[in-house]
């Protein structure tokens, strides 16, 4: 049996996320261009952008996030 786990460890209480409208052009161009300092992921009609190890894109509306480490 294999099992795909990883265990995630958050340093920090609140995060920063911009959201976008989704377009799979749009998606596939950001991947493109910014995929090795950004993630993306598109959840229902928005794209996400999560800054990995870049500067701020500055699209989209920043959205704050809490993390709660006891949920």
């Amino acid at each position: 049996m294999l099992i795909n786990y990883f265990p995630l460890e958050f340093e920090f209480d609140e995060y920063e996320i911009n959201a976008v409208e989704n377009s799979q052009e749009y998606f596939k161009e950001l991947r493109d261009k910014y995929n090795s300092t950004h993630s993306f992921f598109n959840i229902g009609s928005k794209i996400y952008i999560s800054n990995k190890d870049g500067e701020e894109l500055n699209i989209g509306k920043s959205h704050s996030r809490f993390w709660c480490r006891f949920c």
